[in-house]
């Protein structure tokens, strides 16, 4: 009897359903759906406060916060809550 290792060539499977918009490939249809509710289909509803580019995930936009704006996110939303509220 002879076993598969999960890793083999033969258990690699090639991506059977593809993104219309940018061409990613996914091996399983709910990774597609994912993609196109974050990625390329997904409602931009977070905005930058500082340069207003909109994120599909409110992680994205604190990553851009503190890479692009060099701004902790806490203090920055501190911040922002002061502005809004004056």
């Amino acid at each position: 009897m002879t076993s598969v290792h999960l890793s083999s060539p033969e258990r690699e499977a090639r991506p059977r359903f593809t993104c219309q918009q940018c061409g990613r490939g996914y091996t399983m249809l709910c990774n597609l759906r994912r993609h196109i509710n974050r990625e390329c289909g997904g409602k931009r509803q977070f905005p930058c406060f500082y340069c207003g580019y909109s994120f599909t995930q409110k992680t994205s936009l604190q990553r851009h916060v503190i890479a692009i704006h060099k701004i902790d996110v806490v203090k920055g939303m501190e911040n922002l809550k002061w502005k809004l509220l004056m």
